[in-house]
């Protein structure tokens, strides 16, 4: 999407962070201690396995290293399990 078409650029984004700063501001039910607002969450999650220098792997994706390991007669990689 072509944000300039709504205006400036950086004012564009002013007020996208404005909006943000209103909706994580608002008043939250008992027992939320953060709103989030859409992709935070993902990219927190993104932030904390590059600085653990982890991959989350699918079933599927993960099949494919062992078979292929398996093949060439190789150890697979070390597998941590979600906490």
């Amino acid at each position: 999407m072509d944000v300039t078409a709504f205006g400036p650029r950086d004012e564009f984004l002013a007020r996208v962070d404005a909006q943000i700063e209103q909706i994580k501001a608002s008043e939250r039910l008992e027992g939320i201690d953060e709103i989030v607002v859409p992709g935070e969450r993902g990219y927190r999650r993104r932030a904390a396995l590059l600085a653990d220098a982890t991959l989350w792997l699918g079933e599927a994706t993960w099949a494919v290293i062992r078979q292929t390991c398996e093949s060439l007669s190789v150890s697979p990689p070390v597998v941590l399990q979600p906490a």
